[in-house]
């Protein structure tokens, strides 16, 4: 999927090939996409590591799969990424209390 994603888009500077993937990931949000959306979040991760959407993704995810030491992980990056959101502080409590 990145590799037909990436030869449509071009060359683009890294972040906004990040803005463009995070954007695709949400679309791709639907339950049958979503294997899609995870390959995308995790790619806008190999150029934004703290990217908090992303994070906030793949911890959802990773709780959802019941992997919460990896939800948290991720978690973590959000927080860090935007300390004023309380949605992804609310994530990680979750998190840490499974």
């Amino acid at each position: 999927m990145l590799d037909r994603f990436d030869r449509a888009v071009g060359e683009v500077p890294p972040l906004t090939l990040a803005m463009l993937r995070y954007a695709i990931g949400f679309g791709c949000l639907l339950p049958f996409a979503w294997h899609g959306a995870r390959e995308l979040f995790e790619s806008v991760l190999a150029i934004d590591p703290d990217q908090p959407v992303a994070r906030n993704a793949l911890g959802l995810d990773a709780l959802a799969q019941g992997d919460a030491r990896q939800a948290a992980e991720h978690l973590e990056h959000a927080c860090r990424g935007d300390p004023d959101a309380a949605e992804l502080w609310l994530n990680l409590a979750r998190a840490r209390a499974e």
